[in-house]
């Protein structure tokens, strides 16, 4: 328990960190932002296809995946237990898909590769990876985190012939790395959460052997 609480808090941390990071600056007076509706996708099997973010990724057999339904409720579990700012904060959220190595909740230690977005429309910094995932960072080391809590620098990846920028974390067993891509004014963010090599190994072949810019054929 100790330890998923830990995760919990490290989570809302890269989640929420552009929100808590700008709060005090959406007081201020700014043009109305036209918001691009979301595009959930489309699961189909182990096959997931978004046309608005380009996304198209396929889990092995044996991985257990979910899409918004599952990931919603999932969510809502977990907003239970946390404070109202908190649960508003998690709204802003639209979590897309889910694979587990495990049924969610069967075990403490369930490898998996998530990806949630956020819209980033009002915050014009933010048009690059890098610039989402610097201000993770920061709210990551002004955070006590346990210690043997480990946070790399900003790094890329050439994936699909894209450079898409990242930030990994170590604590124990776990190793978590979290890809962010902007597009479409939102944060497109995928997280592989591994335990082993072997599970991180796998998750990381769905995301390097997935088409980032995918089109829609008819």
């Amino acid at each position: 328990m100790k330890r998923f609480c830990i995760f919990s808090i490290l989570i809302l941390c890269f989640l929420f960190s552009i929100n808590i990071s700008f709060a005090q600056k959406s007081k201020t007076k700014t043009q109305p932002v036209k918001q691009t509706k979301v595009d959930l996708g489309i699961l189909r099997q182990n096959t997931y296809t978004n046309d608005l973010f380009e996304l198209k990724l396929e889990f092995p057999f044996g991985w257990l995946v979910g899409d918004n339904m599952l990931e919603s409720q999932l969510m809502e579990i977990q907003k239970q237990s946390l404070s109202p700012k908190v649960k508003q904060l998690m709204n802003r959220l639209t979590p897309l898909l889910g694979g587990y190595r495990a049924l969610p909740g069967s075990k403490a230690e369930n490898s998996n590769l998530k990806i949630v977005v956020e819209s980033v429309t009002a915050v014009p910094k933010i048009k690059t990876g890098k610039d989402y995932l610097s201000i993770i960072k920061t709210t990551i080391n002004a955070t006590q985190m346990p210690t043997g809590f480990t946070v790399s620098d900003i790094k890329n990846e050439m994936i699909d012939g894209k450079s898409i920028d990242y930030l990994e974390t170590k604590y124990g067993a776990n190793h978590k790395r979290s890809y962010v891509m902007v597009k479409k004014g939102f944060a497109v963010l995928i997280t592989i959460d591994s335990y082993n090599q072997s599970d991180f190994d796998e998750l990381h072949k769905v995301l390097t052997e997935a088409d980032l810019d995918y089109k829609k054929t008819n």
